[in-house]
């Protein structure tokens, strides 16, 4: 593949000129400087490189723990067991997220529930707690 300008890469990814430039700030991705004008150039390697920086950034990686498995991806004899236990690690975060946005909506589920038993000109409770107790004034308006 030939080299790609900023445009290029800009429209073949969709990503921004800002966002590509952070992640040259970063240290995520390395393009060539053209000789002759000195603008940045890109190839199918820097494609494939932003392609794993979405990937990895979509699972919830931060750029360092990125900038860390590009490291690891780059070495001499690279093995699997850093990026397996990074991976691991980010899944126990990823399981504690998700339990925790499960309690959240089990709390909303709670509310709404409440708000429809005790129906739409009832005084609002404002309790998200498992047995509300209602407020007798009522200048919050419904629910």
């Amino acid at each position: 593949m030939d080299a790609m300008t900023v445009g290029e890469v800009v429209r073949r990814t969709g990503l921004s000129r800002e966002t590509l430039r952070y992640y040259e700030r970063a240290g995520l991705l390395e393009p060539r400087r053209n000789a002759g004008n000195g603008y940045r150039v890109f190839d199918h390697n820097d494609l494939e490189r932003l392609e794993f920086i979405l990937r990895t950034k979509t699972a919830g990686f931060t750029i360092r723990q990125i900038r860390d498995l590009i490291d690891l991806k780059q070495r001499t004899n690279p093995t699997c067991e850093l990026g397996r236990e990074m991976a691991l690690e980010q899944i126990r975060r990823v399981d504690e997220r998700i339990k925790s946005l499960m309690e959240v909506r089990n709390i909303l589920i709670d509310f709404a529930k409440q708000c429809e038993k005790e129906g739409p000109n009832a005084p609002c409770s404002l309790s998200f707690n498992r047995n509300p107790v209602l407020f007798e004034d009522t200048s919050f308006g419904p629910c």
